[in-house]
């Protein structure tokens, strides 16, 4: 019995321009495409593939003092929180009279609000300043101190440091404030006075509340706002330091150091590890529609 022949093989995609991959004894080169049945498992790549690899393409080259403008902002918000707390160790060792306080809050808010509702809101605090006095007046001094400074960190931590131009925020700002009112709940309700409370509680409500709200006004109006975050940083600082000296030398110290850190060293460390950023894209990459 003869042995039968194989029949012809079937044709596979030749390159261009040539004769079949079969009838030259070559693999049929592989073509980026789902639709066809091709002689290669579903993850094979060929070498062309990396060559579409592009690194750090949307990388941006950071200057050093561009990134020092953008920590006024932090440095700022560190410093609201130092002179709300050395206000109140001031108002807690009576070596500032509340009526000093008073006087100067009662301007500034003044100055942001309308007469009606300043009035109606110097009205309320009057009316909650007994309830707040002794509101935590069975819980220990530690545990205040505690809750306090918990939430003071909160403030920071979950504070908009944008620059006001997007309307998506990582964190609602509601957050922060509220955080910053209930530690200067905590810490009012620890003072003998109801002077003394309700000057504590009306520096509250300018610097976590209403001062932010000027910051963002000031930056809307004159921008950039390098000048404003500038001179805002350099009032607060100096209030800060003004403040923290007759409580201690070494208060001064650490509060110094802590805006160096975050206002000079800082953006030093992110400039310098920019170099060792490595961002590759390429074809795995998801596709981006245009817009």
């Amino acid at each position: 019995m003869e042995p039968v022949s194989p029949g012809p093989l079937p044709e596979a995609a030749s390159p261009v321009g040539g004769a079949p991959a079969a009838a030259l004894g070559q693999r049929p080169r592989w073509r980026k495409l789902l639709y066809i049945r091709q002689d290669y498992p579903d993850n094979y790549v060929d070498k062309s593939f990396l060559k579409l690899m592009k690194r750090n393409v949307n990388v941006r080259q950071l200057d050093y003092w561009d990134v020092v403008c953008e920590t006024f902002r932090v440095s700022q918000q560190l410093s609201v929180t130092v002179i709300f707390v050395a206000a109140f160790l001031h108002l807690d060792s009576g070596s500032v009279p509340s009526v000093t306080g008073l006087i100067a809050g009662s301007c500034a808010i003044s100055a942001c609000l309308a007469i009606t509702s300043a009035a109606l809101f110097f009205t309320m605090l009057l009316g909650l300043t007994p309830i707040l006095k002794n509101l935590t007046e069975n819980i220990s001094s530690d545990s205040i101190w505690f809750m306090a400074i918990v939430m003071l960190l909160a403030n920071l931590l979950f504070h908009d440091y944008g620059s006001g131009s997007s309307t998506h925020t990582r964190f609602p700002d509601s957050l922060s404030i509220n955080a910053a009112m209930f530690s200067a709940v905590l810490l009012a309700s620890q003072l003998e006075s109801n002077n003394d409370v309700f000057g504590l509680m009306l520096l509250a409500v300018q610097l976590f509340a209403l001062f932010p709200i000027l910051r963002r006004s000031m930056r809307a109006w004159h921008h950039p706002s390098v000048f404003w975050d500038g001179f805002f940083t350099v009032v607060l600082v100096i209030f800060a330091v003004a403040l923290l000296l007759p409580i201690s030398h070494a208060s001064v110290t650490f509060y110094t150091a802590a805006i160096a850190f975050v206002t000079f060293f800082c953006p030093y460390m992110l400039v310098s590890i920019q170099k060792y950023k490595s961002e590759i894209r390429g074809p795995w990459d998801e596709a981006v529609i245009g817009h």
